[in-house]
């Protein structure tokens, strides 16, 4: 990084103020174009993400409708499309996030699992009949 007192250095060491101008001008280019390079290849392959996860999730729901004809006679009238399902999945996904929210506003806790111990021994098979027995009055 250059100060105010390097340059003044280099001035004073006989150097041209347009030389080291462009100097510094050289490498704030190099910096934004590796920047923007930086930022492309991420969109591209933020894109070819999506794309991916498309061509899956169609492949997916044209099985599903395959399906659905073979073991169930059904023929699904709507062509289901990946992005419609995607779209639904995303706003399903805000919709339960939302709803986290409210819980920890609200306070509400989810219930503990309750664990019941016993301390008797398991009757055999004769002795719960015979309670059965016992308690019926026979």
């Amino acid at each position: 990084m250059f100060t105010e007192k390097d340059i003044l250095a280099r001035l004073q060491n006989g150097e041209d103020a347009q030389d080291i101008a462009n100097e510094i001008a050289a490498m704030i280019n190099a910096a934004n174009k590796t920047y923007t390079d930086q930022k492309t290849a991420e969109e591209a392959a933020k894109k070819q993400n999506e794309v991916q996860k498309k061509k899956e999730l169609q492949g997916i729901l044209d099985l599903f409708a395959d399906w659905f004809k073979t073991y169930y006679g059904i023929e699904i009238q709507v062509e289901l499309e990946a992005d419609a399902v995607l779209e639904l999945i995303d706003s399903l996904k805000e919709y339960v996030e939302a709803l986290k929210g409210l819980d920890s506003i609200f306070g509400v806790k989810k219930p503990a699992a309750k664990v019941i111990k016993s301390n008797t021994k398991p009757k055999n098979a004769d002795e719960q009949i015979s309670d059965f027995l016992n308690k019926m009055g026979w």
